[in-house]
């Protein structure tokens, strides 16, 4: 066990790093202690204690850990939590409170990274915990072995060799009251469940052992072919926006395509919640065109060929335009002013001739809405915009860079597209208003 104890830490951590041992005084913490001593020749080595006052017998755990660290010169450091505060998913949170302490003195004293002391027994429960609350796939991948600056090195031992290991080197240590409180999930599988499994298997920890082996060797792949994907000719992006060529991402199974969302729209140590991936089943299942998915600062959205992901809302705009004024805005240029009646009409989509009689002083030019409606040239009733540029093919990423000018309230035109059938031009009309729309 000290052996391989040994080649763990050489193998994955670097001679001279400062190394925080996490010490409750219960045995598993203690037995890495033990091995420790064996390896602080190449490192510098803390012990850090974090008291839950959760029980009458804290202090004296607290005493305990010290007099251990003070045995072997170790410097010594503990920080409090008042567990009676806290009312509501107890286990969790003391968790989390842990290691948000342990994390501040590994930065107060500048260490390199905390040891603790899980196990493989302690997997086992994990994973069977993960699959009692319908974790997804990245929970049952269990405890890591190595996260940033935490490292565990017994986390393939089994209880029992850690057990055999102290009473060989007859070690003390004390046991924690709290284990044997069952309102906490963790003991009552401990004591209800995992101790009937290990009278008919006694290594009832390897088949989660090797459960977890499996998990990580298909997350493997799946971050294989994600890798792929992005270096395919199926994605492509323009600054924030992400484009997720449907013919192909379609035929992707489940894993990938969340995996693939994922990487674009969360940080690496989140992942989805078991309700959004369920939303994003129905949502990728459905896949209507148009139909879109908000998730955190992120909008996903099904276009006719393509998924696209933006990292924030399209931002939009309304301007006022008086005659004669060119109009610079983003990456476009507007332009109206009064002419004479033309001989002949361009075919120039950029251009359009109007009735000015009944426009007012000025033109609006503004982003579209979702509720916008107008009047299409050679159409007597009215039409949705969004329903105009659907019926024209018109892709999500131009349709959010399609503009309206107004006319107070009403849309004169369609910059680039379409007129209003009420301003078009007619044999009475006396003043004519030319518009100019262009692309810089």
């Amino acid at each position: 066990m000290q052996n391989n104890f040994n080649k763990k830490i050489y193998n994955n951590i670097p001679a001279k790093s400062h190394i925080i041992l996490a010490v409750s005084g219960g045995l598993d913490s203690t037995v890495l202690m033990h091995l420790c001593k064996e390896i602080a020749s190449q490192y510098t080595i803390s012990v850090a204690h974090i008291n839950h006052n959760f029980h009458r017998d804290s202090k004296k755990m607290e005493n305990f850990v010290q007099n251990l660290a003070k045995d072997n010169n170790w410097d010594f450091y503990t920080e409090s939590i008042n567990a009676n505060q806290i009312d509501s998913n107890i286990e969790s949170k003391l968790r989390d409170k842990r290691y948000k302490l342990l994390y501040n003195i590994k930065n107060e004293i500048n260490a390199d990274y905390i040891f603790t002391a899980h196990h493989s027994l302690d997997q086992a429960e994990t994973i069977f915990m993960k699959i009692l609350n319908s974790s997804g796939f990245n929970g049952l991948k269990g405890i890591r072995e190595k996260k940033k600056h935490i490292f565990r090195p017994m986390l393939n031992f089994i209880k029992k060799d850690i057990i055999d290991y102290a009473d060989r080197y007859n070690l003390k240590y004390l046991d924690d009251p709290t284990n044997n409180d069952e309102k906490f999930l963790r003991n009552f599988l401990r004591k209800n469940i995992f101790s009937k499994l290990h009278s008919i298997k006694p290594n009832i920890e390897k088949p989660f052992t090797s459960l977890k082996n499996r998990i990580n060797e298909v997350n493997e792949l799946i971050e294989y072919n994600t890798d792929n994907f992005f270096e395919s000719d199926y994605y492509s992006h323009e600054g924030d926006l992400h484009f997720l060529q449907l013919d192909n991402f379609n035929n992707y199974p489940f894993l990938l395509k969340l995996n693939i969302i994922k990487r674009l729209c969360i940080s690496n140590n989140q992942s989805f919640n078991k309700n959004m991936v369920e939303e994003l089943k129905d949502f990728l299942k459905k896949g209507k065109t148009g139909s879109k998915k908000n998730l955190n600062n992120y909008v996903i959205t099904f276009d006719r060929k393509e998924i696209v992901i933006s990292n924030k809302q399209f931002s939009s705009f309304s301007e006022n335009v008086i005659v004669d004024e060119e109009k610079l805005i983003e990456n476009f240029t507007f332009k109206w002013s009064y002419e004479k009646m033309p001989k002949k009409f361009s075919k120039d989509r950029n251009t359009e001739y109007i009735d000015a009689d009944k426009i007012s002083s000025n033109l609006t030019i503004r982003s579209i809405k979702s509720d916008d409606y107008f009047y299409p040239l050679g159409m007597n009733g009215k039409k949705k915009v969004s329903k105009f540029l659907n019926d024209k093919k018109i892709s999500y990423v131009d349709k959010k860079n399609t503009f309206v000018v107004c006319n107070g309230t009403e849309i004169v035109w369609v910059a680039g597209h379409q007129l209003s059938n009420n301003y078009r031009l007619s044999k009475n009309s006396k003043k004519i208003a030319k518009l100019n729309f262009y692309r810089n």
